[in-house]
């Protein structure tokens, strides 16, 4: 979830093929799994004027509450991730 511009927020799916390194992390730049859907943008489910709406569609869309990361912090919990993966592995 995003706030536009215009005081809306705006809920959007972003699905990418995980292809993450220990030297590359930067998630927002993994491709997306449909092509023709920009990286960065993904696929719009609505606007609302309201977070608790747009957090509550996001629930009823299936969404995990417990998962949900601030804006910027994404690329550092995908490193936990990897190093969890990577031990997990061992």
């Amino acid at each position: 979830m995003t706030l536009a511009g215009d005081g809306e927020y705006v809920l959007c799916l972003h699905e990418v093929e995980d292809v993450g390194t220990d030297d590359f992390v930067d998630v927002s730049e993994f491709p997306s799994l449909d092509r023709a859907e920009y990286v960065g943008e993904g696929r719009e489910w609505g606007r609302y004027s309201a977070p608790e709406d747009a957090l509550s569609v996001a629930a009823a869309l299936g969404a995990q509450s417990g998962r949900w990361v601030n804006q910027g912090v994404l690329g550092h919990d995908y490193v936990d991730f990897q190093k969890f993966r990577s031990s997990s592995k061992e």
